[in-house]
């Protein structure tokens, strides 16, 4: 009876207002800064704050299986007694960061696509110049064969009955412009190169001879790597050879020997009559002691040692 008595003075203060208590929990409810609302079982609400939205039964059903997303916000519930509560979380800020992300992803795409484009047609050009310079390069280093090759094929078509003889020095030039032209690309690619090459530019030569009616024969003994620029000096050299005695060559001995970084070659070259005047062979970083005999030429050449080609 005491404990009773104290109970119904303490509800009589109450509810006269002598003691303060929080009873108007609706209005404090509809007053909180969350979007929250809370229904009973039937989805009535009994609770709602003043910035929350007007929630569908459909959308609520939905929700209480996985969130819901509603524009800028999203539906969470959460089962209490007597029914659920439901609230949204706000993600329009987060939305709006999001779309500022995409707008500068986007403008920072365009700009990486035309600066790769940029680079793109910058590669594009460079490549262009570069082989326009080698064009060149070759073009200027071989001028004097592709003009000897083009006076011979206007002397085939001014006299068809030589025509053969015409077009078979026209190969042999060719096989030196083909050669010569592989040695200039080689050597913008790496400065030391395999003998290898300089024997596969004399063997084409030679082969290509054989066409004029030259009896030819190649001993090469050379193994290792030299400088580029010291086989076309070689190369160079007997071309010019070549080009000087081709009219009355009849055959061509070639010995070539490679040692210690240094060239040997031997070229016995004879020819259909006796030798009057003994050419000028000139080899730089070399040297060339040039012998004739009858109808033979002896031209002996050395590169290296000490020397080399500047």
């Amino acid at each position: 009876m005491d404990c009773i008595f104290i109970i119904l003075l303490l509800e009589g203060g109450i509810q006269s207002g002598l003691i303060p208590s929080n009873m108007n929990y609706k209005e404090l409810f509809q007053k909180s800064t969350i979007a929250a609302q809370i229904v009973d079982s039937r989805q009535n609400t009994r609770y709602a704050s003043a910035n929350t939205l007007p929630l569908d039964p459909a959308v609520m059903e939905q929700a209480k299986r996985t969130a819901v997303e509603l524009g800028d916000a999203v539906l969470h519930t959460q089962a209490i007694s007597g029914g659920h509560i439901f609230w949204l979380d706000d993600l329009k800020e987060i939305n709006e960061l999001t779309g500022h992300l995409r707008e500068a992803n986007e403008t920072l795409s365009e700009r990486y696509d035309l600066m790769k484009a940029e680079v793109a047609l910058r590669e594009s050009r460079l490549h262009a110049e570069e082989k326009s310079r080698l064009y060149d390069r070759v073009a200027q280093e071989i001028a004097v064969q592709l003009n000897k090759a083009d006076d011979l094929l206007q002397q085939s078509r001014k006299y068809p009955q030589q025509a053969s003889n015409y077009l078979a020095q026209v190969c042999v030039i060719s096989a030196y412009i083909k050669r010569r032209a592989n040695l200039i690309l080689l050597g913008e690619e790496k400065t030391i190169v395999s003998f290898k090459e300089l024997e596969s530019c004399l063997r084409e030569s030679l082969d290509n001879l054989r066409l004029c009616g030259v009896i030819t024969r190649l001993d090469f003994i050379c193994e290792g790597s030299t400088d580029v620029k010291q086989i076309v000096a070689v190369y160079d050299l007997f071309e010019n050879v070549t080009e000087k005695l081709l009219e009355q060559l009849s055959a061509m001995m070639l010995t070539a020997e490679c040692k210690e970084n240094a060239i040997r070659m031997r070229i016995q070259a004879g020819c259909k009559e006796a030798i009057r005047i003994s050419p000028a062979f000139h080899l730089p970083g070399g040297t060339v002691r040039c012998e004739a005999q009858d109808e033979d030429m002896i031209i002996e050449v050395l590169l290296g040692n000490g020397g080399g080609i500047q």
